[in-house]
């Protein structure tokens, strides 16, 4: 119920309305607990520190605070950097870990392929850069969605999942509705049959001219 409470929350703070049409969250419980070991480890050596500097060694006052505020930090990261959520709308696929977030418009997206992390998917991502959405689950499956910028270079996101085949069909899914299906226009009519279709008043008009 909690789980279910935060994912309303969230998706009413990133969606802004937006109805999901297929979603998807993943809590890494290794990363939340090798996140909040370290945490733990550093509180209780920042409570000695902050002690000793309650009885005047400022030093160690200083490191105390310093580590206190990096078990904080690492406090935090364990709650928002162990939970990957992929939600997938009419419009976008949203991409969110942490404070890492990316959005691709269905329209830009040219395919997506369930995969594996395997030597040769690390290597391609490693080739490809890092500044593109990447997270990796426990179970090594991901999906693979290729998509071109707004500059019209060609990018890929590679983002885990427990069912990539669900979640490719999902996308797939949501990018037919939104290409929907072709109606033919006038535009598309030959030329006689455009005059055909034209009315006498305008028929008139162009025996006039």
């Amino acid at each position: 119920m909690l789980d279910r409470v935060s994912d309303d929350a969230f998706e009413r703070e990133h969606l802004g309305g937006a109805q999901a049409l297929h979603r998807e969250r993943i809590a890494s419980r290794p990363t939340f607990a090798t996140l909040a070991g370290i945490s733990g480890t550093l509180g209780v050596f920042a409570t000695i520190g902050i002690a000793a500097g309650v009885s005047g060694d400022w030093q160690g006052l200083v490191a105390g605070g310093a580590m206190g505020a990096l078990a904080g930090f690492l406090g935090l990261m364990s709650i928002t950097h162990s939970v990957l959520r992929v939600i997938v709308t009419a419009r976008e696929v949203v991409l969110h870990v942490g404070f890492q977030e990316r959005r691709i418009a269905l329209a830009s997206i040219t395919r997506a392929v369930p995969a594996t992390y395997d030597d040769e998917h690390r290597a391609r991502m490693l080739r490809e850069g890092s500044g593109d959405f990447a997270t990796i689950t426990p179970e090594r499956k991901l999906v693979r969605i290729e998509y071109t910028d707004a500059s019209g270079a060609a990018k890929a996101a590679y983002v885990g999942s427990l069912q990539p085949e669900v979640l490719v069909e999902a996308i797939d899914r949501a990018r037919g509705a939104t290409k929907g299906p072709r109606v033919r226009v006038a535009a598309d009519a030959p030329a006689h049959e455009l005059e055909e279709d034209a009315s006498p008043a305008s028929r008139s008009r162009e025996q006039r001219r």
